[in-house]
């Protein structure tokens, strides 16, 4: 017989199970428990005993979180940078789409039509809060969240934002928890 830690070591072994979610049940607290259980390769945990809507919670959760698709926007490179590699830390599967400009986020939105769209303000070409109102305004593409991130020496961006159309908005510079937060609540309101 083998125990789940076992069979999660034995099915991540295979290279062709690397992007599916795996969740484990137990009934134990133990942090040598909880150790084990993600260094077997197991996406996340749940205690026993469970009710139905907990299973469906994580189960949810943990599907989004392996196939989300993020469109990440802004022309400063370094910027871009540190997000990206922050979204990898919350979202390690989440296939990350770049665009460096407004024009470039339009494209990129009605082509790929991300589950969520993380954009600067201050872009060239097309800004960010014409290029928000203008993927509000199209019908493929309006339910997308939308995160704009702002300049924080200009509080009117706040207002501006909402009045774009985005769904929330972050002022720069951006923290990892506070991004942690703002996608994870983004996503958790587009699944319900």
């Amino acid at each position: 017989l083998m125990n789940g830690i076992e069979f999660c070591r034995k099915f991540r072994a295979n290279a062709h199970n690397e992007k599916i979610p795996f969740l484990i049940m137990t009934s134990s607290l133990k942090a040598d428990v909880k150790k084990a259980v993600y260094e077997a390769g197991a996406t996340d945990y749940i205690f026993k005993p469970f009710s139905i809507k907990e299973v469906k919670f994580k189960v949810l959760t943990n599907l989004i979180k392996t196939q989300i698709k993020i469109l990440l926007v802004g022309n400063n490179r370094e910027e871009l940078s540190q997000i990206e590699e922050m979204i990898g830390n919350i979202f390690p599967l989440a296939n990350l789409l770049l665009a460096t400009s407004g024009k470039m986020a339009l494209e990129i939105s009605a082509k790929a039509r991300p589950d969520l769209i993380l954009m600067d303000t201050d872009l060239s070409e097309v800004l960010g809060i014409l290029a928000c109102k203008i993927i509000r305004n199209n019908k493929k593409t309006s339910h997308i969240p939308i995160v704009l991130l702002c300049d924080l020496k200009d509080q009117n961006e706040k207002d501006k934002a909402y009045q774009s159309g985005a769904t929330d908005f972050i002022f720069k510079p951006i923290t990892p928890p506070e991004l942690t937060n703002k996608l994870e609540l983004c996503i958790k309101n587009k699944s319900q």
